[in-house]
């Protein structure tokens, strides 16, 4: 690990392909400038850090960043991880959290356990834009519900964190939700963190 924190509760195996994209180990002073301490608060393990301060770095540089752990290496908790991380160095009080239906039990447990203490709003139950937290949006409601993500994006002042999580198992999507969402973020890529 890069990052001091908490061991990783279960092993975690490093493949000869993550070796080769091994990041330079960050300085005292970087991460404190890319981690608040309430994300160095314990919530998270040494693993997990590191991946919340890959992408504050890669946001600060107008990039994106993409988890590729394994399973039990907890990403949906890295995820709001990176969401804590964002409202407490950029003050967003907005996130949109993109996945599978299955996962919003999960996203709430994360929400929760991270002590992110927001609301986690269902897209599929609202007809109204939402106040703070963080809106889950299946793929399956994207494109339908397209103008309530954009007026939810709309309430935001600072940049909002938008997480697409477990993306390998929305293959079966139509071509045109896709698209829709790489539209979008064409669109709003000056108004987001992903």
């Amino acid at each position: 690990p890069l990052t001091k924190g908490p061991p990783h509760p279960a092993p975690v195996r490093r493949s000869e392909i993550s070796k080769l994209a091994s990041p330079e180990p960050f300085t005292d002073a970087e991460l404190n400038a890319l981690l608040h301490p309430d994300v160095r608060s314990g919530v998270l393990s040494d693993v997990q850090l590191d991946a919340v301060a890959l992408a504050r770095k890669a946001h600060l540089e107008g990039g994106a960043i993409i988890d590729g752990d394994g399973t039990g290496c907890g990403k949906g908790r890295t995820a709001c991880g990176i969401l804590l991380n964002s409202f407490k160095l950029d003050g967003s009080k907005r996130a949109v959290y993109v996945s599978v239906p299955a996962t919003l039990v999960d996203v709430q447990r994360d929400v929760r356990d991270t002590k992110l203490g927001v609301r986690v709003h269902d897209v599929r139950e609202l007809s109204s834009t939402p106040g703070p937290g963080v809106l889950f949006v299946p793929y399956t409601s994207f494109k339908r519900k397209l103008d309530l993500i954009k007026r939810f994006l709309g309430k935001e002042t600072a940049k909002m964190p938008i997480i697409f999580d477990e993306s390998h198992k929305a293959t079966h999507l139509k071509r045109e939700v896709g698209k829709c969402v790489a539209q979008f973020l064409e669109e709003h890529k000056d108004q987001l963190h992903v």
